[in-house]
């Protein structure tokens, strides 16, 4: 892949990121650096940094989050308030499992969805 100037801020804004950011929320912090960026370059870098294993690219409630940690880790993603969390530990066992079937991810980002500690004391309340 050829350097691009947008593809490079895309992975930047991605990577810094400690929250699981969407199209929109990279767009409006892209416009800051490049005002007139539309959401259809971002789409496509975005489309072309998660199939070379940049980032990663995940589902929640029907909305693309884009995370930036390239190892095998966890995210917890809360049906109440939507925040997704990371976690980097990966279960033992599920990692034997893969390796033992010599499958080699290339990035992976599993989504465990629940309800997080705040949303379940405000529902306990």
């Amino acid at each position: 892949m050829r350097y691009s100037f947008h593809r490079e801020s895309v992975l930047s804004i991605v990577k810094e990121s400690k929250r699981h950011l969407t199209v929109d929320s990279i767009h409006r912090k892209l416009k800051k650096l490049i005002p007139n960026v539309s959401k259809m370059t971002i789409y496509r870098n975005l489309n072309q940094l998660s199939d070379s294993g940049k980032i990663l690219e995940f589902y929640v409630d029907h909305t693309i989050h884009y995370c930036g940690t390239e190892t095998n880790h966890l995210h917890f993603a809360c049906v109440c308030c939507n925040e997704v969390v990371d976690n980097g530990v990966v279960n033992q066992q599920l990692t034997k499992f893969i390796e033992s079937k010599k499958f080699s991810p290339i990035v992976s980002g599993f989504v465990i969805k629940g309800i997080c500690m705040h949303c379940n004391k405000t529902n306990n309340n």
